[in-house]
């Protein structure tokens, strides 16, 4: 499809989608590259910030806490500065679930050496 086609598609479904299972939709807004998509990304990362299942433990993954973290992975591969996100990333190397844990410093080291 055309970048602002499937841009469109993309940014259609993922405001019909729950915060938690928009992993993949955000993955596909980020590889269109569209000039909007990192403006997307930052609110959809806000929303998830603000979900109130964010920081709930789960007996395998804490849906919420891996959408905020694969979209803060999309957002640095648009370019966006790993700085912005620091915070962020603290916070969710932190989770009370160890596979959130986990998989923030597997997907996030290359960004955060402290991760490392």
């Amino acid at each position: 499809l055309p970048q602002d086609e499937a841009f469109d598609l993309l940014l259609r479904a993922s405001r019909a989608t729950e915060i938690g299972s928009a992993c993949n939709i955000t993955q596909g807004l980020a590889l269109t590259k569209h000039p909007n998509a990192e403006r997307v990304l930052r609110r959809h990362l806000e929303a998830v910030w603000a979900h109130e299942r964010l920081w709930d433990d789960d007996e395998f993954l804490n849906w919420v806490a891996y959408d905020a973290r694969t979209c803060i992975q999309h957002l640095i591969e648009l370019g966006a500065p790993p700085g912005d996100f620091e915070v962020h990333v603290r916070r969710l190397s932190e989770h009370v679930c160890p596979r959130n844990r986990e998989d923030c410093h597997r997907f996030l080291a290359e960004h955060y050496s402290w991760l490392r």
